[in-house]
């Protein structure tokens, strides 16, 4: 599977794929406080740590567009390369990880793409040849360059074979040019699209992408940062499992910081996670907040023939269990709604308490009402945290 932006299609819940409410006004760069004095976050599972795979990170990461003829965003996508780099978006996204600023490499203008609709391996070729030698236009090959490719309107790429933005509308990859290994991102005109559109819809897609390319450039032949550990696998399918995927759930993830004059994506931070704090950076003012659920058992499934386990509850078909669900902030707030969705109709909820604040402890009871459809053996279910248009999520598995 290639690194997708936004959701794999076949995973996508429901209240995932929606704005969640109102946003509140973001405040780029905020540091998380120390709690008030007297004040302690409750006690409550950890949150997922993104592991590397052993693969290298950029740590000096060179960025050049690639545009088409009559793009009309061209020079403000440049404008966007150049600037990415020294953002403080970027450095909150990346420093963690070992990668350094991004640099502009500079713009390629093409007349056309080699076809209107190609698949991936088209378009991978097509890219090799223009980095041969024998295309000025096209900066050398470098092993810390990412292309990022941007399709004009009328125009796409066939993600793993489906339609142009039937799967995803922007993923990045390497290709494996005998010693060449080139890193690249590409994305889709599948505007508007999350309440994105134009430049702002191209800027967040690319700021994800580009996150990813820097954190796992060699995505296939040597992963970096690819996912978490095997226990947070219902994470991992239901996000994708890179950085930027996995504060693709939350309602506030597209913002356009204080200091950068583009829409960018969160991103997820292992230092804040870690922390009980925020995950998602830069973080928003004020409190952190969450609905956790205690998942105690060990569930099996597979997916694309492949067999996982991941943490869950199990949950006979037919059957009702109740599971405990731990509700903390990292500084005092008021009451926060919680809520729970699942794919489909697959799972029904139902709550003794419909909000609480930091200690309280709720009760969430998941009754089963179909085998899953999706991957075999496996529904995912996301819990909610609402206040004040603000909209934290949480993930977890039912299975047999």
């Amino acid at each position: 599977m290639r690194s997708f932006l936004f959701f794999f299609a076949s995973c996508c819940l429901a209240a995932a794929c929606s704005d969640g409410g109102a946003e509140p006004a973001p405040d780029a760069g905020v540091e998380a406080s120390a709690p008030e004095a007297g004040f302690s976050p409750a006690e409550h599972p950890p949150a997922p740590i993104i592991t590397s795979s052993g693969g290298s990170v950029l740590a000096s990461p060179k960025v050049v567009v690639v545009t088409f003829s009559n793009e009309p965003f061209a020079s403000d996508l440049e404008t966007f390369a150049q600037t990415l780099g020294s953002s403080s978006y970027w450095a909150a996204t990346t420093g963690e990880y070992g990668v350094g600023p991004l640099a502009y490499a500079g713009a390629v203008h093409v007349d056309a793409p080699p076809a209107t609709t190609m698949s991936t391996d088209a378009l991978e070729s097509w890219l090799a040849s223009e980095l041969d030698g024998t295309h000025p236009e096209f900066p050398s090959y470098d092993p810390s360059t990412i292309y990022a490719i941007v399709m004009p309107k009328g125009a796409g790429i066939q993600v793993d074979g489906a339609p142009p933005c039937a799967s995803s509308p922007a993923y990045h990859y390497e290709i494996d040019s005998g010693a060449q290994h080139i890193v690249y991102a590409a994305i889709n005109r599948c505007d508007p699209l999350f309440g994105l559109s134009g430049i702002d819809y191209l800027t967040a897609g690319l700021s994800h992408e580009l996150v990813e390319a820097s954190t796992d450039p060699l995505y296939i032949s040597a992963p970096a940062y690819d996912g978490p550990a095997a226990k947070y696998t219902d994470w991992n399918l239901v996000t994708g499992g890179e950085v930027a995927d996995f504060c693709t759930p939350m309602n506030d993830v597209y913002f356009k910081p204080s200091d950068f004059p583009f829409t960018v994506q969160r991103s997820w931070s292992n230092a804040a996670a870690a922390a009980g704090h925020d995950p998602c950076v830069p973080a928003f003012a004020g409190p952190y907040f969450a609905a956790v659920p205690v998942l105690p058992d060990t569930l099996k499934g597979t997916y694309y023939g492949q067999a996982f386990t991941s943490e869950g509850v199990h949950v006979a078909l037919g059957a009702s269990v109740d599971v405990e669900v731990d509700l903390f902030s990292d500084a005092p707030t008021d009451a926060f709604a919680v809520s729970a969705t699942s794919t489909g109709a697959d799972l029904g909820f139902a709550w003794d308490r419909a909000s609480g604040s930091n200690g309280d402890v709720l009760t969430l009871t998941i009754t089963r009402k179909a085998d899953a459809k999706n991957i075999a053996g496996i529904d995912f279910f996301e819990i909610s945290a609402m206040l004040d248009g603000r909209v934290v999520k949480w993930i977890g598995a039912v299975g047999n």
